[in-house]
């Protein structure tokens, strides 16, 4: 955190058997340019309260405290075409990273048994309070979670939901929920180039479920959800950013 480091490609590592994470790049707060790709790494499992990350990435955290969701930079961050097998989270990402790509992983059995005691949920990706995220073309089986994208907590106070996300392409097999939380509000003004856009599209879910929630401008079309007898395949839930239901649906939401 501080001097910014720029320019780093992390490719064709093979990591076994780590005892907290595999990949950690953290508190990167104005990190640039950053590519993790093409490594391999099995068993990744801790002790650790919130550990066991087979890939994790945190850098920004909020611009302001006062308005989290504000990143303080575009920090382009590419994680792709990593093989990863038996860990805690497969990639996670948090504290506002901006500009992510987290595209054609694979990643099989991301399960609590993985992972100490703490808050977390254990995913195959996972991002908490980052912004411009493009989650595409990820293969992921096996595991508690599929994809989890909510708010977080930086420094021990809150910071909003992820926003401006794309979720397209994506497999997930027998993976339980994935839960997208798609934003804290709605801007009430009628300048639509400020409205918050998130995409989850032609994702297959198999034997698997989605839960939607929060209050943003959103398209959900061309997925494919097949859950296990006797679940609810889709779960749209419209909260605020606490998880409290609310009163109404605020101006200009679409």
């Amino acid at each position: 955190a501080s001097a910014p480091t720029e320019n780093v490609v992390i490719t064709g590592n093979v990591i076994k058997d780590s005892g907290g994470d595999g990949i950690e790049w953290n508190r990167g707060d104005y990190d640039k340019n950053i590519v993790i790709t093409s490594n391999v790494i099995e068993n990744t499992s801790s002790t650790i309260s919130n550990a066991g990350f087979a890939i994790g990435v945190a850098c920004n955290g909020a611009a302001s405290l006062a308005d989290p969701n504000i990143p303080a930079e575009s920090n382009k961050i590419i994680i792709a075409n990593n093989v990863i097998n038996t860990c805690f989270q497969g990639v996670h990402v948090e504290t506002s990273t901006s500009d992510v790509i987290i595209s054609n992983n694979i990643i099989a059995n991301a399960t609590e048994d993985s992972g100490g005691d703490g808050t977390a949920d254990s995913a195959g990706i996972v991002v908490y309070a980052s912004a411009n995220v493009n989650v595409s073309n990820n293969l992921i089986r096996d595991s508690h979670g599929g994809l989890d994208i909510r708010a977080g907590v930086y420094q021990n106070q809150y910071v909003g939901n992820s926003y401006n996300c794309t979720v397209s392409d994506n497999q997930f097999f027998d993976c339980g929920q994935s839960f997208i939380n798609l934003g804290v509000s709605v801007d009430s003004s009628d300048n639509y180039s400020q409205r918050t856009t998130s995409f989850v599209v032609d994702n297959l879910w198999n034997n698997s479920i989605l839960r939607i929630q929060g209050v943003s401008n959103f398209k959900l079309a061309g997925n494919l959800i097949y859950p296990a007898l006797g679940e609810t395949g889709l779960t749209l839930a419209f909260t605020n950013s606490l998880g409290n239901p609310t009163a109404s649906i605020p101006k200009n939401a679409i």
